[in-house]
C-alpha cells in the first residue's frame, strides 16, 4: 500500500518526486495522512541540507568577525529576512555543527525542525560530551513525544545530569529578569515579563 510506502521512506529526492506526483483527490485518507507526514520528513530535510550550506559559508567567514556580519547580511537579502530572521538560520546552522547527531536526525527526519530547534536551546550550554549524552537520548524518544514534551524532557535531563551547574543558571537567570513592552496590531501591545517561575505563579 502506498501509504505503508510513504511511511517507511527515507526524506529525499526520490521520496520528494514521489510527493509530487501524489494523485491527491483520488488517494484514500491514510495515504494522504501518511503523505503529511512524509512532507514533514521532508521539510527536516530540506532544512539540514540548508543548514549544511550555511555551515560551509559560516567556514569561510570564521576568520572576520565583519564578514560573519556579512554574511548575515547577505542571508537575509538572499531570502528577503529581517537580519534577526536570518540570524536564527545562521544560528541553527552553527549549533548543528557541534551537534550533528541532531544534523543527522534532522536530515533523516527523526526531528523535526522544531524539535532539533528545542534540543538546541535546551542543551546548547552543555559541553559537548554532556550534549551528546543528552541528545542520543533525546533523539530515541523524539518520534514518540510533542515538542513541549521533548523540551521538558530535555530539561530534566539538564537538570539530572549536573543538578548544582543548573541552579547556577537559575541564578544567573534571576539577575536578567525584566519586563518588556512591545508595539502590537490595531494600536495594541503586548506586555512580555521574564521572571522566576515562583513570581510568575503569584503574579
Amino acid at each position: 500500500p502506498e501509504a505503508a510506502r510513504l511511511a517507511a521512506a527515507r526524506p529525499g529526492p526520490a521520496l520528494t518526486w514521489r510527493l509530487t506526483h501524489l494523485a491527491v483527490a483520488d488517494a484514500p485518507s491514510e495515504d494522504l495522512l501518511e503523505a503529511v507526514g512524509a512532507w514533514e520528513r521532508t521539510a527536516a530535510w530540506v532544512a539540514a541540507e540548508q543548514a549544511r550550506v550555511l555551515q560551509e559559508l559560516q567556514r569561510r567567514v570564521a576568520a572576520s568577525t565583519w564578514a560573519q556580519k556579512g554574511l548575515r547580511e547577505d542571508v537575509a537579502g538572499t531570502l528577503t529576512l529581517s537580519g534577526r530572521a536570518a540570524g536564527i538560520l545562521l544560528d541553527r546552522a552553527r549549533e548543528l555543527t557541534a551537534a550533528p547527531e541532531v544534523h543527522d536526525a534532522l536530515r533523516s527526519g527523526v526531528l523535526s525542525v522544531r524539535k532539533a530547534d528545542v534540543i538546541l536551546r535546551d542543551t546548547g550550554f552543555l559541553s559537548s560530551s554532556e550534549a551528546r549524552c543528552v541528545h542520543d537520548a533525546l533523539i530515541e524518544q523524539a518520534p514518540l513525544l510533542t515538542a513541549p514534551q521533548l523540551g521538558a524532557a530535555a530539561r530534566r535531563a539538564v537538570l539530572e545530569l549536573d543538578p548544582d551547574a543548573a541552579e547556577a543558571r537559575h541564578r544567573q537567570a534571576r539577575e536578567e529578569r525584566c519586563v518588556v513592552l512591545e508595539p502590537a496590531a490595531d494600536c495594541m501591545a503586548t506586555i512580555r515579563a521574564y521572571l522566576p517561575a515562583t513570581d510568575a505563579v503569584r503574579a
